[in-house]
């Protein structure tokens, strides 16, 4: 791998001073560099290369992330896309993703020798459905999200998988989430923690307003359908990855599947997933 494109985290402090030390190590490392030219203010004397992530993705060998889980989730969609393998290096905190950090400069350079490894994680694709009329589609790495709104009462739902009526329910919500997404909204919400290369979804409804609405994990080779039932004022609001998306009106169907796309992650270290994982849990006791 020779040539890399950076998306920096530019709401952490920290980010210009994150792009020059990775920047310098990639020169050593025999790489070149690129970054999105709205990015050049005060980078100008670096080496660096801008140009837009489109006009150049043909020639792109791997994107780097500098910022924290979420950074390495918004570019997603960009790298599997264009099928470019992603390292994420961290400036926040530490996450589930995030492979480096900034000071790692050895391990850096040896994803430009070729000693590196992927990673392999699903994502979905996401459909909104309005009167037989596909109308928003979206692709995730984590999950989608269906949520009443702040002031709402609970939203009324009915969960189909591969055509077949699952569960009708009254809740706050409802997720969809991949092994990956597994470790965030869904857990917090009271799904189950899945093993990255688990071949699988955890369906996991938010405050269900019943004792049998629970979370269950199925086939990610399933077709999921939400439809939004009830009548009224009753309000939900889809969201995927964490970026909301719009308003769902009564008889809408949000529809989940697995994508073709894949993520490539680069993995140059032996980080073991249970490792991070009982660090992570600590952290939220």
């Amino acid at each position: 791998m020779k040539k890399a494109f950076i998306i920096p985290n530019t709401g952490k402090s920290q980010w210009r001073d994150a792009v020059l030390s990775i920047t310098k190590t990639i020169k050593e490392a025999g790489g070149e560099s690129f970054l999105e030219p709205v990015h050049k203010e005060g980078l100008e004397d670096a080496d660096i290369s801008f140009a837009a992530f489109d006009d150049i993705k043909g020639n792109i060998d791997l994107i780097i992330t500098l910022g924290g889980d979420g950074t390495l989730i918004a570019a997603a969609f960009m790298a599997a896309a264009a099928d470019i393998p992603i390292l994420g290096i961290n400036i926040g905190n530490l996450g589930y993703l995030v492979e480096l950090e900034t000071d790692e400069k050895e391990e850096l350079k040896k994803v430009f020798s070729g000693e590196y490894t992927f990673d392999e994680r699903a994502m979905l694709d996401i459909s909104v459905i309005r009167d037989g009329e596909t109308i928003k589609e979206i692709t995730a790495l984590n999950e989608a999200v269906i949520s009443k709104s702040l002031i709402a009462h609970p939203v009324d739902l009915s969960f189909y998988a591969d055509g077949v009526l699952v569960n009708e329910f009254r809740a706050d919500g409802m997720i969809v989430a991949t092994p990956t997404g597994s470790t965030a909204y869904s857990l917090s919400a009271g799904g189950p923690v899945m093993e990255p290369r688990t071949p699988s979804v955890v369906i996991t409804p938010v405050c269900p307003h019943s004792l049998v609405s629970i979370p269950i994990v199925m086939s990610i080779m399933s077709t999921f359908q939400i439809k939004i039932t009830g009548e009224g004022d009753r309000e939900a609001y889809l969201s995927a990855d964490g970026n909301k998306y719009g308003k769902l009106m009564i008889g809408d169907v949000v529809q989940v599947a697995r994508s073709g796309l894949k993520l490539k992650l680069i993995r140059v270290k032996n980080r073991n997933f249970y490792t991070i994982l009982r660090q992570k849990l600590r952290e939220r006791v």
